[in-house]
């Protein structure tokens, strides 16, 4: 019996309280490294029978 009053105590605080904050947008710069463009793949044997 005192169990189950502990557990609805806990559970009445955490639905009055809620336990949710606001949600904020990010607002943090993210740095992007420059563009390199893709680097060349090996030969192929297509390639390579020439």
């Amino acid at each position: 019996m005192v169990a189950a009053l502990i557990l609805l105590a806990v559970l009445v605080l955490a639905w009055f309280d809620g336990g949710e904050e606001p949600l904020r947008p990010i607002e943090t710069a993210v740095p992007v490294p420059d563009f390199a463009p893709p680097a060349r793949s090996a030969p192929t044997a297509s390639d390579t029978a020439r």
